[in-house]
């Protein structure tokens, strides 16, 4: 008959979790927050946000925006310029706190966007956006992309 061993009392007790739960449930959350914008649904965008922590970063943004109203508005801004926005997964990478995606976008030029009246052009270009999570609650995208690329196919 074997004995089930005691952990010493100094010893920490390590519990094991699994992780691919909370992994997926981040993925649905990123893929509803994708497919609101690209539906140009700027109120389910947020609310794939957790209650009170809406919040997108980035340098071409000017900073942080925060809040539903400053992130609302930025969407709508954003979304009117560059319409039938198509945004295609190609890399979706899992980090401890974050989902960490690879995208490829591709809108038409319809308003001004950064002080570049609508052109008709259609544009295409590749953007990292990392989701930020505290457990299963997004609070923050934080997106990387070089709107040079942007600016010469809608002047070029």
């Amino acid at each position: 008959m074997q004995r089930a061993s005691r952990v010493p009392d100094h010893q920490c007790e390590v519990t094991v979790t699994d992780t691919s739960h909370l992994r997926s449930i981040r993925e649905q959350v990123v893929q509803r927050h994708i497919a609101a914008e690209e539906d140009g649904d700027v109120a389910a965008v947020l609310r794939t946000f957790a209650p009170g922590r809406v919040s997108y970063s980035g340098d071409t943004l000017g900073g942080d925006l925060i809040g539903d109203q400053a992130v609302g508005a930025m969407l709508t801004a954003g979304l009117a310029a560059m319409s039938d926005l198509k945004i295609e997964i190609l890399r979706l990478h899992h980090a401890e706190d974050a989902v960490i995606t690879e995208l490829r976008l591709a809108s038409t030029h319809t308003a001004d966007f950064d002080g570049i009246p609508a052109t008709g052009r259609r544009v295409t270009y590749h953007m990292c956006a990392v989701f930020r999570f505290d457990g299963a609650d997004l609070w923050q995208e934080a997106v990387y992309y070089d709107i040079a690329t942007i600016k010469a196919q809608l002047t070029g």
